[in-house]
């Protein structure tokens, strides 16, 4: 094959119209060869003039060659022409373009081309022609101008894809932003036509400026009225950083608030005055509910429940100052519904405290706060509105306590309460709640011995019980389970993990229960599967049933299959 040198070909194409189109061609196929395919070619050629004349070939093309080239047959067929980073080309040999492009024009890089040449092709009379000038850095407005003729008459189907120009306003903007207008007004490859280049260019421009009058027109009420309807976290979090309006509206209109460091709680708190609801689960003091009580009058729900106790604190003296911090938030916060302190180790003062301030308090939890005494169930009596109360692990709580109240106006408005853990409750206590004419929850897990079937007995005499858990009484027998039975018709759950003393004569009682939908039987030894299946088979109600799974090897796989058709059976880990 005869081999060509590179030196001539860039030579001939100077000159000659078919060495144009040869080179034209060539350009084609070198922009399909990657770097690497084109460096294994010339890694070939040694000779020092050769390897410059492979380095110009597509630089040499110059005004002389497209003047060729527009006089040539090629010119009547000719739809593309490339010749991007073409230095040598001027705005003399643009302006020959007129006469054979027909479509596409791409002259990105070409450094010395002016205005001149933008106004020029813009007389060109066709339906549609694409012209790429990315990088020419020497347009200005009155290329644009120039295009689209007197007295704003624009040449239709003309496109420019630009990276870098200046619009009718002398306005210079960037090239990233101009191909992102585009993309978002739907125009192909990211530019936006002539025809309506300059209309589009300052209609974006325009559209934001009105957009920017809106949003200012817009007040904080209006715009909180949107953000409203925002509820993701990430979504409002973009929203605050918009514009500083954004920011102070978006926390003006947060709700909630969950706060990881309180030491930091006074730097951003400020920007968020109509809290509802306020949650932080890690070291908090005094100064910082302060700040809280101070900062945000309108929260409705505290949650300071804690998992486990922090590292610089003992558990006999958790947090034993934030009664004061308490204090302040009954004060400041007097529509607070709910609030939640398990494991802060409040005291009777800041309980007290929350009851006097707070009338419309509905959810109280107090679980594992030890120093509780039956001075602050003497508040918690006078309480209104309280329907959830936990007591769980308060083992300073006596009988006295729960008849203090169950003898207040809290007997009348109280669903739920949860003494479990409270050792020194005994059948006394139980009895008095039998005054609680609205209980529907009651927790009684892990009470101690003190607890029997006399007490068992008067928990069984509420009428409006829903579910009840007896967990770990080992005085509690059947008597106490047929009490339930015969008494508690709503009753739906029923707890009895650990009690000992239950045989199957107490889990036949509820055969013909109406309600009960689920039933515990875990580590209940004197239960056996003839009392279960016998349950499962009479019962119309039953859903769930647990046993200890111990008792699975001795339960036939034909039993538990029959059982299983009537409810699900599930086996304690």
């Amino acid at each position: 094959m005869r081999r060509f040198q590179a030196s001539h070909v860039a030579q001939r194409c100077r000159f000659i119209d078919r060495r144009i189109r040869l080179v034209l061609y060539g350009s084609i196929l070198l922009e399909t060869l990657g770097d690497d395919e084109l460096g294994l070619i010339f890694n070939r050629v040694h000779d020092p003039d050769d390897r410059k004349s492979f380095s110009q070939v597509c630089f040499f093309i110059s005004d002389s060659g497209l003047k060729m080239l527009a006089k040539g047959s090629v010119s009547r067929t000719l739809k593309k022409l490339l010749i991007a980073e073409c230095g040598h080309i001027t705005d003399m040999g643009v302006s020959c373009c007129r006469q054979c492009c027909s479509e596409e024009l791409n002259l990105a890089c070409c450094g010395s081309v002016t205005d001149v040449s933008v106004v020029a092709l813009g007389a060109i009379q066709t339906e549609e022609i694409e012209l790429v000038l990315p990088e020419c850095i020497r347009r200005y407005s009155g290329g644009v101008s120039g295009r689209c003729g007197a007295a704003g008459e624009q040449k239709p189907g003309l496109e420019v894809h630009q990276t870098e120009c200046v619009d009718a306003n002398g306005d210079a903007r960037e090239s990233w932003q101009i191909l992102q207008v585009g993309l978002d007004f739907g125009v192909r490859d990211g530019g936006c036509s002539v025809r309506k280049g300059v209309k589009v260019l300052q209609e974006f421009r325009r559209k934001d400026k009105e957009h920017d009058f809106v949003m200012e027109k817009l007040g904080d009420d209006e715009l909180g009225l949107i953000i409203n309807w925002v509820h993701d976290h990430n979504d409002r979090k973009s929203i605050s950083q918009v514009c500083k309006q954004w920011l102070r509206v978006e926390g003006q209109t947060r709700l909630y608030i969950r706060v990881l460091e309180a030491e930091v709680l006074h730097n951003f708190l400020p920007r968020f005055p109509n809290l509802v609801t306020f949650q932080a689960s890690g070291l908090i003091c005094n100064t910082h509910l302060e700040c809280v009580a101070q900062t945000c009058p309108k929260i409705e729900v505290l949650n300071l429940n804690t998992r486990k106790m922090h590292d610089d604190l003992d558990e006999s003296d958790e947090l034993s100052g934030l009664n004061g911090g308490i204090h302040a938030i009954a004060n400041g916060c007097r529509e607070l519904r709910k609030v939640y302190l398990r494991r802060r180790g409040i005291g009777n003062f800041g309980v007290v405290s929350l009851l006097n301030f707070g009338k419309n308090l509905t959810e109280l939890d107090l679980g594992r706060c030890n120093r509780i005494t039956d001075q602050a169930l003497e508040a918690i009596g006078y309480a209104t509105s309280l329907c959830v109360l936990n007591l769980r692990c308060c083992w300073l709580i006596t009988d006295s306590g729960l008849a203090m109240l169950a003898n207040g106006s809290t007997a009348r408005t109280l669903k739920k309460l949860i003494i479990a853990e409270c050792e020194r409750i005994t059948d006394y206590g139980l009895s008095c709640l039998q005054q609680m004419c609205c209980l529907e929850e009651l927790n009684l897990a892990e009470c101690g011995p003190a607890v029997t079937d006399i007490g068992g007995v008067a928990v069984a005499s509420i009428p409006t019980l829903k579910w009840l858990n007896l967990s770990w009484l080992i005085n509690i027998s059947d008597v106490t389970l047929t009490a339930i039975a015969e008494h508690s018709h709503k009753l739906m759950v029923l707890y009895l993990t650990g009690c000992e003393l239950i045989t199957g004569e107490g889990i036949r009682a509820f055969v013909d229960h109406e309600s009960l939908e689920e039933l515990v039987l875990v580590s209940c030894v004197n239960v056996f599967q003839s009392d279960v299946e016998l349950l499962v088979l009479g019962s119309q109600s039953l859903k769930y049933i647990k046993l200890d799974k111990r008792l699975r090897m001795w339960i036939p796989i034909a039993t538990q299959e029959n059982i299983s058709r009537f409810c699900r059976l599930d086996w304690s880990s």
